[in-house]
């Protein structure tokens, strides 16, 4: 989660949002990626979360987006991965930028910045090389989500491993103590999951200091356009484009 965008709809007043849309922006500040900007979670898992129906999930966004509080784009195809952003949040993050960005430019010698030959002064780090530098905790949270894994497989017994967990796998890092599990559109695999939903992330806390929550297999044409956000995405479009058959997947 982000305790930024959680401060932030802790502090809006009464004037800009009700106590009920208050609280819905407090369950999508829960799955907020501080470096990404934005939240993914599915329509149905907020309406899960917040114990009330899609619909009355679909009332309350329609309300903080009229009020500018927040941003939806719709997930294409079954996915239904849902991009969130905060508005404020967005627009200080930008300020932000800009005037990193000019002090920059005071800060970095004339030559530095015109990329004469000789100079031996760096050249700022962009975002996309930072993203990247995040990537090796994310591979090391993989390989703690496979030990993991197998560990319950064997006390789960094969039979509830062959039915919903086996096809349940690694999809992403929403937060440095969150991750996104991804699931095949199928009844029985995310019943199962839903079943063993609390013993699981109570596991993972205590075992990987992690928490999760659980999303649909992204289609081909989602991963493509979410590639293109971040070398994050762009990794796991990598990742699971290995894999031949993604409903395989055993990580």
């Amino acid at each position: 989660m982000s305790d930024q965008a959680r401060n932030y709809v802790k502090q809006l007043p009464r004037s800009r949002a009700t106590a009920a849309q208050k609280k819905f922006l407090f369950f999508v500040a829960d799955y907020n990626n501080l470096k990404a900007g934005c939240a993914w979670p599915g329509l149905q898992t907020l309406a899960e979360d917040m114990n009330i129906t899609t619909r009355q999930v679909r009332n309350l966004l329609t309300q903080c987006e009229e009020r500018g509080l927040i941003e939806w784009t719709p997930g294409l195809g079954s996915g239904n991965l849902g991009r969130f952003v905060f508005v404020d949040l967005r627009a200080a993050k930008e300020e932000q930028k800009e005037e990193q960005k000019e002090e920059r430019k005071e800060e970095i010698p004339y030559p530095a910045i015109r990329k004469e030959p000789g100079t031996l002064n760096p050249e700022p780090k962009t975002e996309d090389q930072h993203a990247w530098g995040a990537l090796g905790a994310e591979h090391d949270t993989i390989r703690k989500w496979i030990a993991f894994k197998d560990n319950i497989r064997h006390e789960i017994g094969e039979e509830e491993w062959i039915d919903w967990l086996r096809p349940v796998y690694f999809l992403k890092m929403l937060d440095h103590n969150h991750v996104l599990l991804a699931a095949p559109p199928n009844n029985g695999v995310i019943k199962g999951y839903k079943k063993r939903e609390g013993w699981i992330r109570t596991r993972m806390l205590k075992e990987m200091g992690t928490t999760c929550s659980l999303t649909k297999y992204p289609e081909p044409c989602e991963l493509e356009i979410l590639s293109r956000t971040s070398p994050e995405w762009a990794e796991v479009a990598n990742r699971l484009n290995r894999k031949k058959d993604s409903a395989r997947v055993t990580a």
